[in-house]
């Protein structure tokens, strides 16, 4: 889970870089990191739980068959 949180500060902070050197205000700077970050985040916990479900399905298919 550390590694999914390094990697979304990581990209909001590449994203908040870039709107600073496009000429943005600090603030949308900040917005667009918290946006980053939170948006991440939620596509790793969407992934997760299609990757548990699937992981589930697979072993209840499993254990109907032998």
């Amino acid at each position: 889970m550390l590694a999914f949180i390094l990697v979304a500060m990581v990209a909001g902070i590449i994203a908040s870089i870039a709107a600073v050197m496009l000429g943005s205000s600090i603030w949308a700077a900040l917005a667009l990191y918290m946006v980053t970050g939170i948006g991440i985040l939620l596509l790793v916990l969407v992934r997760a739980f299609i990757c548990d479900a699937m992981q589930e399905r697979s072993m209840t298919h499993k254990a109907h068959q032998g």
